[in-house]
This record gives structure tokens, C-alpha cells and sequence, in this order.
């Protein structure tokens, strides 16, 4: 990282402000999040490099027109990145705020940017999060989640594997009161559970997108990873009665080779998934790797 090392830093009713060119290392839960914003408008995040955090990147929420773009995250959640943790009788309570355990959370957000991105490794929830988030583009993301643990990092250290509860490259439509998002041109290997996913909302909209999984199989010590692959791409309204309306996967390719590749209950309607491939076995996990 050639960056200014940062310490966390929290933005409360701030507009009209530039957060660039900065790296952060070791940013714990009880420091708080490496960058918090809140009640804020008009922010721009971008030139960020963060490595070994509980939060990959920046947490927002209550905000409007925030700006994600070229930043990338290593390593996230190596606080739980430890054998057996799951199993230790602990489980519940160090897994408490999965919101943490992200490269991105944005709660309430009004109005966001999210572009050119890349980050790899972690015991990470959904990796990039948008929880009743209106009026936003998710463009030119990557994701590469470590399964095995010998992955190569940037520094020589191990990679943080994921081992958590739930897991999904990205989610829009979550928290079901969220309209007109956009996610495009991006890619998860390996993500966890899931690989996109449509959660709610209307005007909800995946295109371009490659969700691929190794699978369970190459994973060394799978009991420490309790829930495995599930489900590469679903379209399902987690929030009855709330609406979930006109979404779409269109062009995207997935291959879950340990799971399904497309999941909807009929709770979303009407949907489309135009020109998109489910289960294309010619999808090589080397051609999604992720570089820093």
C-alpha cells in the first residue's frame, strides 16, 4: 500500500467532502469501521486500500449520494479468522453484527455510486450490502473468496477463508423498501452461500455478471465452514408484504458446481432472466481471479 495509513474515521451531518488516497490495516470492531458515514450527503470514498479489517471498507447509513470508486480490500474479518470458531460455543455472539463483516454496508442510503472495485478474501456476510438503498449502480466490481486458505495475499500473509453463516458476493433490493438499483459488468468467484441476488424492491436489476463457485469439494477442513455453497442467483421478496416488483437478471452467466444456479418462489413478480446462462460449465475459475 503506498497510501497515508488512516486511522477510522467517522463523518456525522458532513456534505460536500473527498475521502482519497488513504490505507487502512487492523481497523477492529472496537475501533469502529474504517470509514463511517452518517447523515451525510455528497460524499466521495475513492483510492482507499484496506487489508486485515472487520469491515472491508465503509459503512453508511441515513445518507445520500455516496460515491464508492477504485478502491480495494483484502482480508476482511481476520478478528474471526481463527479455526473452529463457529463450534466454539461462540458462534452467535462474535457473529452478532454480520453488517461488519462486508467490504461494503449502506443502510438508507439515497442516491450511490459504487464502481471499479476489487477486493479479495474474508470471513465476510454479503460483500457488497445495500439495505433499503434506492436510486443507485453497482459497475465494475470483482470479488474473489478464499476456500481453501492458502491463497496468495498481497503481503505473504494467509488469507482470511469464509467460514460464516451466510455469505453473498451482492445484494440489492435487501430490507424490500428500495427502488431502481442497477448492478453490472462484475464478478464473484467463490462469494460464499450465494453469488447475486435480488432480495426485494422494484426496479431491481443484474446484468453482465458472472457468479462462480469452486466448490465445497476443494475446501480443506469443510467442517469449519458450516454452510457451504447453496444458491449462485436468486430472485426472492424476503420482505412480504412488501413489494417485489420488475426485477431482472439479464446476461449474466453462473456455475455453482455444489449448488443450484437459480432460485425464485414466486414471490417476485413479473421477473426476467433474458440471455442469462445458469449453470455454464465452460466458466473457468481462473479467469476471474482477483489482482490487487
Amino acid at each position: 500500500m503506498d497510501f497515508q495509513l488512516s486511522s477510522p474515521i467517522v463523518l456525522n451531518g458532513v456534505n460536500n467532502q473527498t475521502i482519497e488516497n488513504l490505507s487502512f490495516e487492523g481497523v477492529r470492531r472496537a475501533d469502529g469501521q474504517p470509514i463511517h458515514l452518517i447523515n451525510c450527503d455528497n460524499i466521495i470514498i475513492q483510492n482507499i486500500d484496506t487489508r486485515d479489517c472487520t469491515m472491508g471498507l465503509v459503512y453508511a447509513e441515513f445518507s445520500s449520494n455516496i460515491t464508492v470508486q477504485d478502491c480495494r480490500v483484502e482480508n476482511v474479518g481476520r478478528e474471526f479468522d481463527f479455526p473452529g470458531w463457529i463450534d466454539s460455543g461462540q458462534g452467535d455472539d462474535l457473529y452478532q453484527n454480520e453488517n461488519d463483516l462486508n467490504f461494503l454496508q449502506f443502510n438508507n442510503v439515497e442516491g450511490f455510486t459504487i464502481r471499479r472495485c476489487k477486493g479479495r478474501y474474508g470471513n465476510t456476510e454479503d460483500v457488497f450490502s445495500v439495505f433499503n438503498s434506492s436510486n443507485g449502480t453497482i459497475d465494475d466490481v470483482h470479488w474473489e473468496g478464499a476456500i481453501i486458505g492458502n491463497e496468495p495475499t498481497s503481503d505473504g500473509a494467509s488469507a482470511v477463508r469464509w467460514r460464516s453463516h451466510s455469505g453473498t458476493g451482492a445484494l440489492i433490493g435487501d430490507g424490500g423498501d428500495a427502488t431502481n438499483v442497477t448492478a453490472s459488468n462484475s464478478t464473484f468467484l467463490n462469494p460464499g452461500q450465494v453469488g447475486i441476488a435480488i432480495a426485494g424492491g422494484v426496479n431491481m436489476e443484474w446484468n453482465n455478471s458472472v457468479a462462480i463457485s469452486e466448490g465445497a469439494s476443494n475446501v480443506s477442513e469443510f467442517d469449519e465452514k458450516p454452510s457451504g455453497e447453496n444458491i449462485a442467483t436468486y430472485i426472492i421478496n424476503f420482505y412480504l408484504p412488501d413489494v417485489c416488483t420488475d426485477s431482472r437478471i439479464l446476461d449474466c452467466r453462473t456455475f455453482f458446481d455444489n449448488g443450484d444456479n437459480f432460485f425464485e418462489n414466486g414471490t417476485c413478480s413479473p421477473f426476467s432472466t433474458a440471455g442469462t446462462v445458469f449453470g455454464d460449465a465452460t466458466l473457468d475459475p481462473e479467469d476471474y481471479r482477483v489482482t490487487l
